[in-house]
């Protein structure tokens, strides 16, 4: 499953250490939990990433790590494809607003319904299995030259897709029964 370079940071010390990890900057810092791409942070030169990731380990209430993935230029597009039992339902393209890296319809991102390439739908059924879900929201981005990447495998997917693309889960939960 291809996925950018990336560094689960527990405690982080050494800092360029980490990065040179992943490729070196530019990097993205994403929080493992957290949803709607709030806990998502471009880390853009060497001064800025070392203030954040210092305060970031600083605060004493932090109870959570980070992981650290080297940044792919997707044109602030990213794809949602929602995986369910082993297919993809329904998928659809996120853009982000003006001067905004994060491409989620909460943060002011636009979407639309697309329809992904067999290798796209094979890439995300294989990533929603690797993570041991049924039911999944896969994101991938593709670079410049059009080469797709895993970024995050949810499991919620979330509801603006299927009012975007138009497309109901088909999906009941044991609750929903």
């Amino acid at each position: 499953i291809r996925t950018p370079k990336t560094l689960y940071a527990d405690k982080l010390i050494h800092i360029a250490w980490a990065l040179d990890q992943i490729g070196g900057l530019p990097a993205i810092a994403k929080g493992l939990t957290g949803s709607q791409g709030k806990s998502v942070l471009p880390l853009i030169d060497p001064y800025q990433t070392n203030v954040y990731l210092q305060n970031f380990y600083q605060q004493k209430s932090r109870k959570e790590n980070l992981l650290l993935q080297k940044f792919i230029d997707a044109g602030g597009k990213d794809i949602r494809a929602i995986v369910i039992d082993n297919q993809v339902v329904t998928a659809m393209e996120r853009t982000a607003k003006p001067g905004e890296l994060r491409a989620n319809i909460s943060q002011g991102g636009a979407g639309k319904r697309i329809e992904l390439s067999d290798e796209d739908k094979q890439l995300c059924i294989r990533a929603s299995n690797a993570c041991g879900l049924a039911v999944s929201g896969v994101d991938l981005i593709k670079n410049p030259d059009g080469v797709s990447y895993i970024v995050e495998v949810n499991g919620n997917y979330g509801y603006h897709i299927e009012k975007i693309t138009g497309e109901p889960c088909p999906y009941k939960s044991p609750t929903d029964m």
